[in-house]
């Protein structure tokens, strides 16, 4: 790849990345709102405080990340800081949302489907292989909290779920990658 290409690359990855904690402020809004709507309303949920908690931290990573990249000089010794930067931004996502997944109903929680976003945004941000290693990660912490919170599929249409999903998000890597 040439000095331009990486630096063309660079400067789309940096616009992406100032995007993506564009949206991000949605999401908190989205996370602490429903969190309070359910503490004063619905009452769906056993102890919605602990979402907006989720939605704070997320407030809070949001803020980091987008004074880190403020300053951000696009340069060609650069590409594999914003590619860790990114990386960042996918993990801390991925684990909150899986906090809230678990919170949320687990396999049945209406947050489930929202794992596609980070694939799509995972595909179209980082080296092709690397939404497959972002949906690897999502399962993982998808399986752990169910483990550790006492929510491992037991049943047969749990289990069939549960590995519905995984293949959702493979195949969502694939066809985003296309």
């Amino acid at each position: 790849m040439s000095r331009r290409d990486r630096l063309l690359r660079q400067t789309a990855l940096y616009g992406e990345l100032r995007w993506f904690i564009r949206l991000r402020w949605l999401a908190v809004l989205a996370v602490i709102a429903g969190a309070m709507i359910d503490a004063w309303l619905l009452k769906w949920y056993a102890d919605p405080w602990r979402l907006g908690v989720v939605g704070a931290v997320v407030l809070a990573y949001n803020s980091l990340l987008a004074l880190q990249l403020r300053p951000f000089r696009v340069d060609e010794g650069r590409y594999g800081s914003l590619v860790t930067l990114t990386w960042l931004q996918i993990v801390l996502d991925l684990a909150c949302l899986t906090l809230l997944t678990v919170w949320t109903g687990a396999l049945h929680s209406p947050l489930l489907g929202f794992f596609v976003f980070h694939m799509v945004i995972a595909s179209l941000l980082l080296p092709p292989s690397m939404g497959y290693v972002g949906a690897g990660i999502s399962g993982l912490m998808l399986a752990g909290a169910l483990w550790l919170t006492g929510q491992w599929p037991t049943g047969q249409p749990e289990i069939q779920e549960m590995l519905g999903w995984l293949a959702m998000l493979v195949i969502t890597v694939y066809l985003t990658g296309r």
